[in-house]
């Protein structure tokens, strides 16, 4: 009984970490832009939830993104169609590592899954929720 207990609670931590996008409030006054900002909201690394990411030149053929940091990348578009766009980050990071983003043109929000390699402490993987103002 208390094995079964033991697992049940294992369960519903592991699940209420995941990210969800129905929890994700809709901005009903939301319209695509050459120019988005957006902000994290959740996040599988909780010091991402609340940071700033800027999309500039979306509707160039050399879109960027501008993180709070105050780095800017230049991203290549990878799909696109009325309801997503796809955006990988193009440039060199120190990590060797990759960011790529999916947006939501319909309801205004966005994902991030970042991933690479730092030397001190090895790989790592984040993938993140947000929604823009």
């Amino acid at each position: 009984m208390r094995l079964s207990i033991l697992i049940v609670l294992l369960l519903l931590i592991g699940c209420s970490n995941s990210l969800d996008e129905k929890r994700i409030e809709t901005n009903a006054y939301f319209a695509m832009s050459d120019k988005l900002i957006g902000s994290i909201v959740q996040s599988s690394d909780k010091d991402d939830i609340g940071k700033v990411i800027t999309f500039i030149g979306l509707n160039s053929s050399y879109p960027e993104v501008l993180f709070e940091s105050g780095m800017s990348y230049p991203l290549e578009k990878r799909f696109e169609n009325e309801r997503t766009l796809s955006l990988v980050l193009a440039g060199e990071s120190k990590s060797g590592g990759i960011d790529s983003f999916v947006i939501d043109k319909k309801k205004g929000k966005f994902s991030r899954v970042s991933a690479g390699l730092i030397e001190i402490s090895g790989v790592y993987s984040v993938a993140s929720l947000g929604v823009f103002k």
